[in-house]
């Protein structure tokens, strides 16, 4: 009889072990990811990792929700705004407003907003229609406003441009562990657990506010932000109130920001000094967030108004003076000369004369 080969023992395979690793982690997944929902207060997404590696990331088109308890709403432009025509009509002004979050008025309902606020500060002629577009997104740096300048601020065709700017503008984002913006837009938009993890991971890893940055960064950005405009341009300065920032006298960092505008001629719009001069600075900032409260948005557009006006009157001459906060005194009533009105009895009797003599 033949003799029967034995088989060569079978070498234990990886298909098992990969199997329950894949497992293991799937339901590790989905346990944070419960977990996240049940726990982690649930706001709206209104941004996105942008195409452009240089800006990072920008407001999510049509995206709307409660952020900060206040509604959200971004138009198809990707602006906080209702929506707005791409290209201005015959008879219209449009202001472009580049900043970050004071401009975005995180925690506050649109219209409590300085941007929104400007227009009531103005007796604009009949025939003439004033437009903002704000192109603000929170946590923009110089750099990142100047890309969304000139990737899609210089197409809403603005006749002047108005860049908020700030402390925090000296810092750098760190660098994105991953270079895909659709895949993480997707994981974001899906998985709550995801977006909760890269926030945290985002702030985390930020520079601290106020960053070193060399002597004339300042005033390269802002020449570089006047040449890409090709319009009339003014500059505003937000001192950081929620972090601590030593704004009851200037700052060195307000004061390069005020002489790089000085030097390149922008108007240049100190609201760190309304700020200053009001009484009651606590009020400034909203007690449920670290951010502008509306009264501190209400005096930073009473401060931005008077370099705007002047912005919008070279290219508009009919433009009148702002209109005056309080009305104004009307004169003293006279008394009226009806006879059936008697005259007010005097307080004192009226003095005798002296008796003559016999």
């Amino acid at each position: 009889m033949p003799s029967r080969r034995k088989k060569p023992a079978s070498r234990p395979g990886f298909a098992r072990p990969l199997t329950i690793l894949a497992l293991a982690f799937l339901a590790a997944a989905a346990l944070l990811e419960i977990g996240t929902r049940i726990l982690v207060r649930e706001e709206a997404l209104v941004y996105q990792d942008s195409a452009d590696p240089r800006l990072g990331f920008e407001l999510r088109p049509g995206a709307q929700g409660y952020k900060l308890g206040s509604w959200v709403r971004i138009n198809s432009l990707g602006l906080r705004q209702p929506e707005l025509a791409p290209v201005k009509g015959p008879h219209e002004f449009r202001l472009l407003v580049v900043g970050d979050h004071p401009s975005f008025a995180l925690g506050l309902p649109e219209d409590a907003g300085y941007v929104q606020q400007i227009r009531r500060y103005f007796q604009w002629p009949k025939n003439t229609v004033f437009t903002v577009a704000n192109l603000s997104m929170y946590n923009y740096n110089i750099t990142q406003k100047i890309e969304a300048l000139k990737h899609r601020g210089l197409s809403l065709d603005a006749d002047a441009v108005l860049l908020q700017v700030g402390p925090d503008d000296l810092r750098s984002h760190p660098s994105p562990w991953l270079n895909q913006p659709r895949l993480k837009n997707f994981l974001r938009e899906h998985s709550r657990f995801y977006r909760w993890a890269t926030e945290q991971i985002f702030t985390r890893r930020a520079p601290p506010q106020g960053a070193a940055a060399e002597p004339g960064e300042i005033r390269r950005s802002l020449a570089d932000f006047k040449k890409s405009c090709g319009r009339p341009v003014m500059i505003a300065y937000f001192p950081d109130l929620s972090k601590g920032e030593t704004w009851a006298s200037p700052s060195p960092i307000e004061k390069r920001y005020q002489k790089a505008a000085r030097e390149l001629g922008i108007p240049f719009a100190n609201v760190a000094r309304a700020f200053r001069r009001h009484a009651a600075s606590a009020l400034l900032i909203d007690p449920r967030q670290p951010y502008l409260s509306a009264l501190g948005q209400s005096l930073a557009s009473k401060a931005i108004a008077p370099g705007v006006f002047a912005l919008a009157r070279s290219r508009s001459p009919a433009l009148r003076r702002p209109r005056r906060r309080y009305p104004k005194l009307l004169p003293p009533e006279r008394p009226s000369r009806s006879p059936a009105l008697r005259r007010p009895r005097r307080r004192y009797p009226k003095l005798l004369p002296p008796e003559r003599p016999n």
